[in-house]
């Protein structure tokens, strides 16, 4: 399956194209986070990835193979961890879509593969989606008072994260 027909600009994250349906939600906050939902009869796994707090989110999606839709269908977790870690292992291996939202509907999306092993790998895949999308974002004619808005915002992000800078 084409996974560029998982999601479409300015559909909620948590059901991101005009096929998708039966969502099922695994999590949520104030907004469904991570969950199953059915598309061209297929399973598809999504999750928000980092904060759900921001304004601008990630989300990433992956099929779910073939012959495993009952293990999904099935999944009951103890905690968050838990959960969490089954997601991971869903993604691990596999091409992904990661899907950048604003104001929690779908804005920008890219596919990149996750590492098969490694703690933190649906991160990594995420952090380099990420910058291509930011790429993309970049490479559009932008007004100088906006290129210096994201300059700032990405030193202050930085600062924090540093000590002592």
């Amino acid at each position: 399956m084409n996974l560029d027909v998982l999601v479409a600009r300015g559909l909620p994250p948590w059901q991101p194209s005009s096929s998708a349906a039966e969502v099922e939600v695994w999590d949520r906050y104030d907004f469904p986070m991570v969950g199953t939902f059915q598309t061209h009869n297929r399973t598809v796994l999504f999750t928000l990835v980092g904060d759900a707090a921001q304004t601008v989110s990630v989300w990433a999606y992956v099929m779910v193979p073939a012959g495993a839709e009952d293990r999904f269908a099935s999944s009951a977790f103890t905690s968050v961890e838990q959960m969490m870690e089954f997601v991971e292992d869903a993604f691990a291996g596999n091409e992904a879509v990661f899907a950048l939202a604003k104001d929690l509907k779908v804005w920008l999306w890219t596919r990149s593969e996750v590492e098969e092993e490694g703690n933190g790998a649906l991160l990594a895949a995420a952090t380099t989606a990420l910058s291509e999308m930011s790429k993309v974002v970049a490479g559009r004619q932008q007004s100088p008072e906006i290129l210096f808005e994201a300059e700032l915002a990405q030193v202050e992000v930085t600062a924090k994260d540093l000590a002592d800078v």
